[in-house]
Protein backbone atom coordinates (compact mmCIF):
# COMPACT_ATOMS: atom_id res chain seq x y z
CA UNK A 1 0.00 0.00 0.00
CA UNK A 2 0.88 3.07 -0.45
CA UNK A 3 -0.84 5.97 2.33
CA UNK A 4 -0.22 9.28 0.98
CA UNK A 5 -1.12 12.13 3.30
CA UNK A 6 -1.05 15.60 3.04
CA UNK A 7 1.03 17.73 5.72
CA UNK A 8 -1.23 20.65 5.06
CA UNK A 9 -4.20 18.74 6.26
CA UNK A 10 -3.08 18.89 9.83
CA UNK A 11 -4.59 21.61 11.82
CA UNK A 12 -1.30 22.16 13.86
CA UNK A 13 1.37 22.15 10.74
CA UNK A 14 -1.79 24.57 8.76
CA UNK A 15 -1.81 27.08 11.70
CA UNK A 16 1.38 27.25 12.28
CA UNK A 17 2.33 28.77 8.54
CA UNK A 18 3.64 32.14 8.52
CA UNK A 19 1.91 33.19 5.67
CA UNK A 20 -1.80 31.75 5.77
CA UNK A 21 -3.06 33.92 2.70
CA UNK A 22 -0.70 31.87 0.97
CA UNK A 23 -2.68 28.02 2.38
CA UNK A 24 -5.33 27.91 -0.86
CA UNK A 25 -2.32 28.05 -2.95
CA UNK A 26 -1.34 24.55 -1.97
CA UNK A 27 -4.56 23.40 -2.04
CA UNK A 28 -4.64 21.95 1.42
CA UNK A 29 -6.14 19.10 2.01
CA UNK A 30 -9.21 19.39 4.12
CA UNK A 31 -10.15 15.84 5.38
CA UNK A 32 -9.31 14.70 8.82
CA UNK A 33 -6.43 12.38 8.61
CA UNK A 34 -7.78 9.85 11.64
CA UNK A 35 -11.13 9.84 9.77
CA UNK A 36 -9.47 9.03 6.35
CA UNK A 37 -7.17 6.50 8.14
CA UNK A 38 -10.09 4.81 10.01
CA UNK A 39 -12.05 4.79 6.47
CA UNK A 40 -8.70 3.25 5.18
CA UNK A 41 -8.68 0.67 7.66
CA UNK A 42 -12.55 0.18 7.59
CA UNK A 43 -11.71 -1.54 3.56
CA UNK A 44 -8.82 -3.05 4.55
CA UNK A 45 -9.77 -5.19 7.21
CA UNK A 46 -13.23 -5.79 5.02
CA UNK A 47 -11.41 -6.83 1.89
CA UNK A 48 -8.75 -8.96 3.87
CA UNK A 49 -10.74 -10.15 6.50
CA UNK A 50 -8.08 -8.74 8.67
CA UNK A 51 -8.66 -8.93 12.47
CA UNK A 52 -7.86 -5.41 14.34
CA UNK A 53 -5.71 -7.22 16.31
CA UNK A 54 -3.15 -8.80 13.70
CA UNK A 55 -0.69 -7.42 11.85
CA UNK A 56 -1.44 -6.70 8.08
CA UNK A 57 1.91 -8.40 6.20
CA UNK A 58 1.59 -6.30 3.29
CA UNK A 59 4.06 -3.49 3.37
CA UNK A 60 3.02 -0.07 3.66
CA UNK A 61 4.83 3.34 2.22
CA UNK A 62 3.44 6.08 4.25
CA UNK A 63 4.27 9.71 1.91
CA UNK A 64 3.87 12.96 3.32
CA UNK A 65 3.80 15.29 -0.04
CA UNK A 66 4.07 18.79 -0.31
CA UNK A 67 7.29 19.59 0.55
CA UNK A 68 7.73 22.49 -1.36
CA UNK A 69 5.65 23.84 1.22
CA UNK A 70 6.02 26.24 3.70
CA UNK A 71 9.76 25.44 4.08
CA UNK A 72 8.39 21.50 4.77
CA UNK A 73 12.08 20.07 3.27
CA UNK A 74 13.53 21.45 6.30
CA UNK A 75 11.08 19.61 8.77
CA UNK A 76 10.03 16.26 7.06
CA UNK A 77 12.97 16.38 4.02
CA UNK A 78 16.54 16.18 4.21
CA UNK A 79 17.24 18.66 5.96
CA UNK A 80 14.95 16.43 8.74
CA UNK A 81 17.44 13.96 8.08
CA UNK A 82 20.51 15.35 7.97
CA UNK A 83 19.94 16.47 11.71
CA UNK A 84 18.74 13.43 12.94
CA UNK A 85 21.92 11.39 11.05
CA UNK A 86 24.10 14.69 13.19
CA UNK A 87 23.17 13.20 16.94
CA UNK A 88 24.89 9.95 18.00
CA UNK A 89 22.06 8.32 20.50
CA UNK A 90 19.71 8.23 17.19
CA UNK A 91 22.55 5.97 15.60
CA UNK A 92 20.82 6.60 11.91
CA UNK A 93 22.82 5.11 9.74
CA UNK A 94 21.12 6.28 6.25
CA UNK A 95 19.32 9.35 5.19
CA UNK A 96 16.16 7.30 5.02
CA UNK A 97 15.93 5.91 8.02
CA UNK A 98 16.58 9.30 9.78
CA UNK A 99 14.10 10.48 7.22
CA UNK A 100 11.46 7.62 8.67
CA UNK A 101 12.54 8.91 12.42
CA UNK A 102 11.95 12.70 11.48
CA UNK A 103 8.52 12.52 9.66
CA UNK A 104 7.52 10.20 13.00
CA UNK A 105 8.75 12.59 15.19
CA UNK A 106 6.86 15.63 13.43
CA UNK A 107 3.74 14.00 12.78
CA UNK A 108 3.44 13.25 17.09
CA UNK A 109 4.45 16.53 17.59
CA UNK A 110 2.01 18.09 15.19
CA UNK A 111 -0.83 16.19 17.22
CA UNK A 112 -0.92 12.70 15.08
CA UNK A 113 0.38 10.53 17.08
CA UNK A 114 -2.29 8.18 17.54
CA UNK A 115 -1.95 8.01 13.77
CA UNK A 116 1.72 7.05 13.79
CA UNK A 117 0.72 4.55 16.60
CA UNK A 118 -2.38 2.90 14.82
CA UNK A 119 0.03 2.61 11.53
CA UNK A 120 3.10 0.98 13.90
CA UNK A 121 0.30 -1.05 14.83
CA UNK A 122 -1.04 -2.30 11.96
CA UNK A 123 1.50 -2.77 9.33
CA UNK A 124 4.16 -4.68 10.05
CA UNK A 125 6.03 -3.76 7.55
CA UNK A 126 5.85 0.48 6.82
CA UNK A 127 8.34 3.12 6.41
CA UNK A 128 7.47 6.82 6.13
CA UNK A 129 8.70 8.74 3.21
CA UNK A 130 8.09 13.00 2.28
CA UNK A 131 8.06 14.00 -1.28
CA UNK A 132 6.49 16.49 -3.89
CA UNK A 133 5.66 15.34 -7.27
CA UNK A 134 4.13 18.93 -7.98
CA UNK A 135 7.28 20.34 -9.95
CA UNK A 136 6.97 23.96 -9.54
CA UNK A 137 5.63 25.84 -6.97
CA UNK A 138 2.28 27.53 -6.73
CA UNK A 139 3.46 31.01 -8.35
CA UNK A 140 4.74 29.10 -11.38
CA UNK A 141 8.75 28.92 -10.19
CA UNK A 142 10.24 25.84 -11.21
CA UNK A 143 10.86 23.31 -8.44
CA UNK A 144 12.26 19.85 -9.28
CA UNK A 145 10.21 16.80 -7.87
CA UNK A 146 11.77 15.23 -4.74
CA UNK A 147 12.25 11.54 -3.79
CA UNK A 148 8.73 10.50 -6.03
CA UNK A 149 10.17 6.79 -7.02
CA UNK A 150 11.67 6.13 -3.00
CA UNK A 151 8.31 4.47 -1.92
CA UNK A 152 7.60 2.46 -4.91
CA UNK A 153 11.49 1.05 -5.10
CA UNK A 154 10.81 0.68 -1.27
CA UNK A 155 8.22 -1.36 -1.95
CA UNK A 156 8.99 -3.01 -4.71
CA UNK A 157 12.33 -4.36 -2.36
CA UNK A 158 9.82 -6.06 -0.49
CA UNK A 159 7.83 -7.68 -2.76
CA UNK A 160 9.84 -8.04 -5.64
CA UNK A 161 13.56 -8.10 -5.57
CA UNK A 162 14.34 -9.04 -8.88
CA UNK A 163 11.31 -6.55 -10.49
CA UNK A 164 13.21 -3.68 -8.00
CA UNK A 165 16.58 -4.54 -9.42
CA UNK A 166 15.47 -4.89 -12.85
CA UNK A 167 13.31 -1.35 -12.83
CA UNK A 168 16.67 0.18 -11.14
CA UNK A 169 14.32 1.33 -7.74
CA UNK A 170 15.70 -0.18 -5.00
Amino acid sequence: FILMLDPLSIPDVRDGCDDPSQLTQHAPGLADLNDTYDSFMIHLRHMTRLSPSKFCRVPCAIVLNKVDAFELEKRIGTGAASAYQAVPEFRLNTEEDAMDAAIRDFLRRNGMANLVNHLEMTFRTHRFFSCSSLGHVPNGAAFTPRRVYAPLGWLLSRVDSELAAALSVE
